[in-house]
Formats: structure tokens, sequence, C-alpha cells
């Protein structure tokens, strides 16, 4: 996708910036609402996907470069991924982590 501005994506131009706003601010409803509806879906892919890895020791790698070495609980209501980390239960909602399945050489 290539980017734009509102004037060029835009085939009516609105006069002022009150109907920019209105027709801006519609539109974000619109996509929240589309998401509403979509969500249990989209929430029931992620569980499928995630599956694989129930009671699988994982690592997970932070954003901050942090890493946790711990068991997929499942995902839970929400949509988060919850491990069990030493012991305590941690969920993690943030698309900025990184899933490895932990392989011992042994396996």
């Amino acid at each position: 996708m290539r980017w734009t501005d509102v004037v060029h994506s835009s085939r009516a131009m609105p006069a002022d910036r009150n109907n920019l706003l209105a027709i801006l601010l519609n539109e974000a409803v619109s996509m929240c609402r589309l998401y509403q509806q979509k969500a249990g879906a989209i929430l029931s892919d992620i569980k499928v996907e995630l599956d694989v890895l129930n009671n699988r020791e994982v690592s997970v790698h932070l954003d901050n470069g942090d890493q946790l070495t711990g068991t997929v609980l499942g995902v839970n209501e929400r949509g988060e991924l919850r491990v069990l980390v030493n012991g305590n239960e941690r969920v993690f909602n943030s698309a900025d982590i990184s899933l490895r399945q932990v392989v011992y050489a042994d396996d």
C-alpha cells in the first residue's frame, strides 16, 4: 500500500476541518464496529495457532532484549498469551514478543 494524504484520497474534500473530522470519526467508529464483529473469530484463530505450543517449554523474547523461559498455558479470553515462568503465570499481550520452542540436545 502506498502512502497518501486526505486531500488526494478523498474525491469530495469537505469544505472545512469540522466536516473532515466528522468523516474521519465516522470511519473510525465503523472500523471499531467491524473489529467488534470479527474479534471472536480473530481470537479463535489465535488460540488455534498457539494451541500447538500448549504445555511446551518456550523462550519468550521481549522487545527490550529480555528473555524468559516458561511453559505455555494457553491464551486467555482477552487473547493474551499465558506462560508459567518460575512458578508464576505471566501474560503477554504485546506484538513485541517472539516465541521459540525450547529444544534440548538430547530430544
